[in-house]
């Protein structure tokens, strides 16, 4: 059985899939498995081959529909996963050498484990600034984790909880949220590494920042709320589920599209610190180089 199952949910993913996998393949860990789910119909395993990357390691599966989410695809590879590990990668994210090894014993002690990141220019691979918090290497909180993943929050290491958790279906936006606060939940705690082990590229034309994309995150920040007040969203804290509650309600007074505004991601957080103070204190979140 395999350290760890990386799960890499796969949509139009073409440009990207080739850099993603290769550092997989430079993981200083050797014992990995990868579980690439298709949700466009597309032959991930023959396109990887064409670029001369075949590996035992890589494990291919598909949703059969197109553009059903990241959800549906997640949840397929969950289901498909050796390893009671559990690693996420988007399919045009990377991660540092070092992440795996680093990882996987955090996650395994604690439940759940988190690391810092690169945010970098996909036009130019030039590293930006990180303006999300980021502590020092210890066991974090949960208002911790909201700003420490505002970036997003699905970079989780995690294991495989007793019971069933799945990556909620009825929404394509902030389901990584909702699915990360119920295995803090489930845990009570995670972990938290300084290091920059999570490579995330920033697209200056990508479809998260157009007013449609407004429109998606209003509608599903409302579907979360909804479910949260209605069922708990299975968090069983009602504390954590107030005060995901919260930050999402401030994501929506934010970013409503009404408003008509153009996505600024330094505003982002500047409102949502003056939103939400149960966030971390103002001096301890430093921009990064």
């Amino acid at each position: 059985m395999p350290s760890i199952s990386v799960i890499i949910p796969a949509y139009h993913a073409e440009k990207f899939i080739v850099r993603t996998v290769n550092s997989l393949l430079q993981q200083s860990l050797i014992d990995w498995e990868a579980i690439i789910v298709s949700d466009d119909s597309f032959d991930y395993q023959n396109f990887l081959a064409s670029k001369n990357i075949t590996d035992k390691r890589l494990r291919f599966g598909s949703t059969s529909k197109i553009g059903s989410g990241p959800s549906n695809a997640r949840n397929i590879a969950l289901d498909m996963a050796k390893s009671n590990i559990i690693a996420t990668l988007d399919a045009d994210d990377t991660f540092d050498k070092r992440k795996l090894a680093m990882m996987i014993p955090m996650a395994k002690e604690h439940g759940i484990a988190i690391s810092n990141i690169r945010v970098i220019d996909n036009e130019t691979n030039v590293e930006l600034s990180n303006l999300q918090y980021h502590p020092r290497t210890r066991l974090i909180e949960y208002n911790e984790i909201l700003a420490a993943t505002s970036y997003g929050h699905s970079i989780i290491v995690y294991k495989k909880p007793n019971k069933n958790l799945y990556w909620p279906t009825k929404v394509k936006r902030c389901e990584d949220l909702l699915f990360m606060t119920q295995i803090y939940d489930y845990y009570g705690k995670a972990f938290y590494l300084q290091h920059k082990l999570h490579n995330y590229y920033f697209h200056k034309n990508s479809l998260c920042h157009t007013q449609n994309a407004a429109n998606n995150f209003f509608r599903d920040r409302n579907k979360i709320i909804y479910m949260l007040r209605k069922d708990g969203g299975n968090i069983q804290n009602y504390h954590i589920k107030d005060m995901l509650i919260d930050f999402l309600q401030a994501g929506i007074t934010i970013s409503n599209p009404l408003d008509n505004k153009e996505f600024n991601y330094k505003n982002y957080i500047s409102e949502l610190r003056k939103l939400c103070p149960f966030l971390p204190n103002r001096k301890n979140w430093k921009i990064a180089k």
